[in-house]
């Protein structure tokens, strides 16, 4: 059962529903018997359009900033920024909101609701006064369709009402045998004064917002049809199919959507009528020709659990009260997998906090592009899988915001190059967020971007990826990192005045007060993405035999006066600049170890006393977190060597959690439906145990491959298979007794 998920009960809650996608196209099926609830969502519904924040007194009030902050006046200095530099807010993704399909004569037994992750299929069963009752729900990429099929053991069975709902400014909308609900989604979703939540529509074409269409097209075998403004009525029927889909006039982040030409209606409508045409039994095989594939690239077995038969939810339970269930580490890793494939695909957008997933019109943190981890682990586990095409999206957005980024440097700082900050959504917003610098000013998003692009080329291979996409903006990023070096005061250059995400720290105020701080001198994240951007760089120079010496000479001479890497009195690495107290000892961020994980700066053999010094980090920032920060750290340890920590943390992940208050402390876990609990939902813990599980069994290092680096004892016996490794090469492997049998490195 670990390809499976399955229940003996309907989802009750959002978080206990079945996930369905297609990187476009995202569903949630609660399994209803007498009312279906279907939550329903598309890629590109976000609030806003092409805007850029204005912030007036920017350049001066960062060259003041920077003045206080070489006298060492930070929190004056911080106070500067915080009254001058920061701006805008992120759009926010939103939902489309619902299909119900309420059922007659419904007296259900025997239920179960089942998610395949290996055919991206759910189904509900069920028998009702001796009738077996199967629905079946899935989302075809190559046909663009969400599909359900109705059915029963008896003919004459299927009698229910269809009926769409949306938040949005819409309407409903009949056509020949379709069902529609077309709209608008706000041209803006805060008040641009007070920054609090406000949607507001827009009559002007240049501040509208994205248009879309949602279409039901019911496909009935006997029994009656009727449609009405209040849904479609199906009466007596054998079989029942129905065909939706949503289509947008979204077309990239510059283009204005009250200005397109994309007929979304019409396209809506064609799409369904080729959907009816070719039929339910032809898509649904492409459907599975389609997904199936992408999900067995890679294989992991780990043993059988006698607990394999018990719902998951109540397995979930059991493993809190004894985590004896060797095969529920395999569903987290399938599930996570699975998840990759459903919200991030060749044409989709990026998978955003949530990946497609959201039923709500304030989603926690507007669901939008987190950019100082979050929508980078989202992508850690993308190419490990062998799942190069499902990376795309990812490429898309960082060429987005390259050129947005590029705006923000030359228009706000003045600087060359290109600069992406804290937060950003589908019109590529790179300038610093609102409200406060521990989040607002931080800059170091584009440069660790541009990791995921030179990744991208080493595990591919691809050279003309690297030459005219990867180098170019990666080159851009490193150019905006050379004019913030500035000498610290001690000799060192850094990216001066930097942050550490989301962390603060703890000087002397008014009266010797203590007050936070969150802006330093130096912080050791920023200088680790700028160090390994500028060696990145000369990396790339060196692949592709580029003659662009006066940047080589500038990238050589910025890294020979870089100390990166610092360790305190107390064995740790350092955080910031200098030794200082720390506002929140256990944060959930532990950003500073950059340089061990995703970087490979720091390593057990090549550096061992900066690697004592990240694991006396972790010792002290305590085991508690966020799911994100768990999965994280499932990361770190793997790096580090150490299986049994790594396997606690996942222990610690799994953990039940059915509440959906926000919590940024030790309350991270698991849903009922497997998705990843901060809490509430966010997606990037799912994706990060998944490279976590992988770093612990193969990883490369300095072009050598190293198999089973962190395995828990617990792990004694296994296989892992096609799995992708650096230098364009996959790799099966098997162990028994905690030693490697079997080891096969190949080219696909």
């Amino acid at each position: 059962m670990s390809k499976k998920t399955f229940y003996l009960s309907p989802a009750k809650k959002w978080t206990e529903s079945l996930p369905l996608g297609n990187g476009k196209i995202g569903a949630s099926v609660f399994g209803g018997t007498k009312k279906e609830r279907i939550t329903l969502n598309h890629d590109t519904l976000w609030s806003g359009r092409p805007k850029r924040a204005e912030i007036k007194n920017f350049k001066a009030g960062f060259e003041k900033a920077k003045e206080l902050f070489r006298a060492d006046r930070r929190l004056e200095g911080e106070e500067v920024l915080k009254e001058n530099c920061l701006g805008g807010k992120c759009e926010t993704y939103l939902t489309f909101g619902e299909m119900d399909i309420k059922f007659k004569g419904i007296k259900a037994k025997n239920y179960k609701r089942t998610l395949d992750l290996e055919n991206s299929i759910a189904t509900v069963e069920f028998t009702s006064k001796n009738v077996e009752y199967k629905r079946e729900y899935f989302i075809s990429y190559p046909d663009d369709v969400f599909a359900v099929r109705l059915s029963a053991s008896e003919k004459g069975k299927i009698s229910c009402l269809v009926s769409m709902s949306s938040p949005l400014k819409s309407q409903k909308v009949l056509k020949d045998d379709t069902f529609f609900i077309n709209g608008e989604c706000p041209g803006e979703s805060y008040d641009p004064e007070t920054f609090k939540r406000k949607y507001k529509y827009f009559s002007e074409p240049k501040k509208k917002g994205v248009h879309f269409s949602g279409g039901i097209l019911p496909v009935v075998s006997g029994g009656s049809v009727e449609f009405s403004k209040k849904g479609i009525k199906i009466e007596s029927a054998d079989e029942a199919v129905l065909f939706f889909t949503i289509k947008t006039n979204y077309e990239d982040y510059a283009s204005f959507p009250g200005l397109s030409k994309i007929s979304y209606f019409d396209n809506a409508e064609s799409t369904l009528k080729a959907a009816e045409e070719k039929g339910y039994e032809a898509i649904l095989s492409d459907h599975i020709a389609d997904v199936k594939p992408l999900f067995n690239k890679v294989s992991l077995y780990l043993g059988e659990s006698d607990r394999e038969n018990v719902p998951t939810d109540k397995r979930l339970q059991l493993f809190k009260e004894n985590p004896e269930d060797i095969s529920l580490y395999t569903l987290l890793f399938n599930f996570g997998r699975y998840l990759i494939i459903a919200s991030s695909r060749k044409g989709s957008l990026a998978a955003n906090l949530q990946g497609i997933w959201n039923d709500s019109m304030d989603p926690p943190w507007n669901s939008d592009y987190h950019i100082n981890i979050n929508l980078q682990m989202n992508y850690w586990p993308v190419l490990m899988s062998g799942l190069s095409d499902c990376y795309e999206p990812l490429i898309k957005y960082i060429s987005s915001i390259a050129k947005t980024g590029e705006e923000t440097a030359k228009e706000l700082y003045g600087y060359k190059g290109a600069v992406l900050h804290h937060g950003s959504d589908i019109w590529a917003h790179s300038t610093p967020l609102m409200s406060h610098p521990v989040y607002g000013y931080w800059h170091g998003g584009g440069g660790w971007m541009c990791e995921h692009l030179f990744e991208y080329y080493e595990y591919t291979g691809d050279k003309d990826f690297l030459r005219d996409t990867a180098y170019p903006i990666m080159k851009k990023f490193a150019e905006f990192y050379l004019c913030l070096l500035e000498d610290r005061g001690d000799g060192v250059k850094s990216i001066f005045m930097s942050t550490s995400p989301e962390n603060m720290y703890m000087l002397p105020g008014k009266k010797g007060k203590l007050q936070e701080c969150s802006v330093a001198k130096s912080s050791t994240m920023s200088d680790t993405i700028a160090f390994e951007l500028f060696t990145n760089c000369l990396k790339a120079i060196d692949i592709l035999s580029l003659s662009d010496e006066e940047f080589k000479n500038e990238l050589e001479t910025a890294i020979s006066e870089m100390k990166p890497f610092s360790i305190g009195s107390d064995g740790r690495l350092l955080e910031w600049d200098k030794e200082l107290i720390e506002k929140e000892p256990l944060h959930r961020h532990a950003s500073h170890l950059y340089g061990l994980h995703p970087a490979s700066l720091i390593t057990t053999e090549k550096t061992p006393e900066l690697a004592e010094a990240c694991k006396k980090t972790l010792e002290c920032r305590g085991d508690g977190g966020t799911g994100w920060s768990l999965a994280w750290k499932v990361n770190f340890f793997a790096r580090l060597g150490d299986g049994e920590k790594a396997l606690k943390l996942i222990n610690m992940q799994l953990n039940p959690v059915s509440g959906n208050t926000v919590s940024y402390k030790q309350d991270g876990g698991t849903y009922p439906n497997m998705f990843d609990a901060h809490p509430p939902f966010q997606i990037d813990g799912n994706f990060g145990v998944v490279s976590g599980i992988i770093e612990m069994l193969i990883r490369v290092e300095d072009g050598k491959v190293i198999t089973l680096p962190a395995l828990p004892k617990k792990w004694a016996n296994g296989k892992l298979t096609g799995v992708r490794i650096k230098g364009n090469k996959v790799c099966d492997l098997e162990w028994a007794d905690g030693k490697l049998v079997n080891f096969k490195e190949y080219t696909e």
